[in-house]
This record gives structure tokens, C-alpha cells and sequence, in this order.
């Protein structure tokens, strides 16, 4: 189970989280193009992703997992989530992910989304694997403070 605005403890550095090795793959699924590019380019200012990947949905997700690891590649290693898009939306994702067993190492999951819709944040709950949650927009602020909460100890 995730905590939501959990408080972080306070660091000597201005940055809450500063990585000390890379996050090897970043898979952003959000069906938003300007969201995407947004946020791409704020994991790439901060350098902390030696790869990203971009779905439109939960479906185009699920089959990129897929064909990584069947060319023998990692599955990612951080997913940020949006709930609603088309085709299959952030429920569905969560619901077939969950019942998959296609990662070695599974990914850490941070849901991305506009929703305060309390009853989107109880079904969150359900999720165990669930590391975290940003409200829109993505910040640095946003991100360093999900990254500190999901690699806390690492």
C-alpha cells in the first residue's frame, strides 16, 4: 500500500532525490501528446533515464512490455501511469499487469493523472505494487519528491 502525500525527509541538497545511478528504462503511458512531450523532457533535463519509452495507452503498454521480453530485454524499470485513455485505460493496465508474469523484476509504478476522484484513489489501493502518484502536471518538485518516496533505501 502507497501513502499519498507522503512527507519526505529533508535532504542537505535543493534537490529532493538525486540519483546516484540511473533508472535504466522509463515507460510513460499517457494517451496526451503534449503531456508526453512534457514530460519526457523533464526526465531528460534530469537526467535520470538511460531510456524512455512512450505508450498512448494501457494496451500499446502492455504489448511493448511484452516485446522486450521476448528479445530478451528488461522490462522497465519505472511506469508512470495516466488512469483515463482510450482503448484501455490505467484500471484495465493495472488489472491485466497484475496478472501477468512477464517481468523478472517488477517495475515500480507511479500513477500520473488529473483525477481527485476519491473513488479512482480507493481502487488505487487495491494495488499493492502501486510505488506512488503525481498529481498533474508532472514538476521537478513532483518528481523528485515520487523518485525520493519509490527509491527511499536504494
Amino acid at each position: 500500500m502507497f501513502v499519498f502525500n507522503a512527507l519526505v525527509p529533508a535532504m542537505t541538497s535543493p534537490l529532493l532525490y538525486e540519483p546516484m545511478l540511473k533508472i535504466d528504462h522509463v515507460l510513460f503511458v499517457d494517451d496526451d501528446e503534449i503531456t508526453n512531450y512534457l514530460n519526457v523532457r523533464l526526465v531528460q533535463k534530469l537526467k535520470i533515464a538511460n531510456e524512455i519509452k512512450v505508450a498512448t495507452n494501457g494496451l500499446e503498454a502492455l504489448e511493448l512490455i511484452k516485446k522486450k521480453r521476448k528479445a530478451g530485454e528488461n522490462c522497465p524499470n519505472l511506469i508512470f501511469l495516466d488512469l483515463n485513455m482510450p482503448l484501455m485505460d490505467g484500471f484495465q493496465f493495472l488489472e491485466t499487469f497484475s496478472q501477468m508474469d512477464e517481468c523478472a523484476v517488477p517495475p515500480r509504478i507511479v500513477v500520473v493523472t488529473t483525477s481527485t476522484n476519491n473513488k479512482d484513489l480507493d481502487r488505487l489501493q487495491h494495488y499493492s505494487f502501486i510505488s506512488g502518484y503525481i498529481n498533474k502536471p508532472m514538476t521537478t518538485e513532483k518528481l523528485q519528491r515520487v523518485l525520493g518516496e519509490v527509491y527511499a533505501g536504494k
